[in-house]
């Protein structure tokens, strides 16, 4: 695959800003290329890095603590017990106020 480089342009950047509904005076366009050169230059020292021999990583730092609880089983009620303290029951199941309107 070819590589495509282009370089930022003021037109360019008078383009985006008016697909945005935006206008940019010629001030802010030249501080705007500015940050793009920097960034390009910054680009440039990454994609010089050799990276050949290096094993791609699914996450860069290793994985330390567990933060993760045990599950300890303690006292629970019953079914039976919550159905009998239950308001209103039908069918083996708490009866509550419909809060979803199903009509729309």
């Amino acid at each position: 695959m070819d590589k495509i480089e282009k370089k930022m342009t003021t037109k360019m950047l008078h383009e985006f800003a008016n697909e945005f509904m935006f206008n940019l005076s010629e001030e802010q366009c030249e501080n705007l290329l500015l940050e793009f050169k920097a960034i390009e230059k910054q680009m440039e020292i990454v994609t010089n890095i050799n990276t050949n021999d290096i094993e791609p990583l699914n996450y860069p730092f290793p994985i330390i603590n567990n933060l993760l609880r045990s599950d300890n089983v303690g006292a629970h009620l019953t079914s039976k017990s919550v159905l009998n303290i239950a308001p209103e029951v039908e069918n083996n199941y708490i009866s509550i106020n419909q809060v979803i309107n199903h009509e729309n």
